[in-house]
């Protein structure tokens, strides 16, 4: 395994862990600052989404990632919406999937896959 790789791999499962630890840490023991500092991230992600819908980027597109560690991400996105939505944060969670609709459409377009 390359180190660009290892490197991807350690980013991909810090993040959605920490992820999935605030949500723990914020309803599975009443931890509030942990649930702002998630939220923050949620919106923070659904904002750069949508706006990335009125963007265009130029630059060739990354090379497409490992089915692995997209469905990982997958996984925690919906996972988050899910439980997002369990607890009554329905706006929240819409905008969430908005956001990663919004990114995973960008993506599409910036490789091709996708005509505008």
């Amino acid at each position: 395994m390359s180190a660009k790789t290892s490197t991807e791999w350690s980013w991909t499962i810090v993040t959605n862990g920490l992820q999935v630890a605030a949500f723990v840490a914020w309803k599975g023991y009443d931890i509030e600052q942990a649930g702002n500092v998630l939220l923050f991230l949620v919106w923070l992600v659904a904002v750069i989404g949508i706006a990335s819908l009125f963007t265009h980027s130029s630059k060739p597109a990354a090379p497409p990632a490992p089915k692995s560690r997209w469905t990982i991400g997958f996984a925690t996105a919906i996972s988050t919406c899910a439980a997002l939505v369990w607890f009554g944060y329905f706006v929240t969670a819409s905008f969430y999937l908005i956001g990663i609709g919004a990114l995973t459409l960008q993506r599409g377009i910036a490789k091709g896959e996708i005509r505008p």
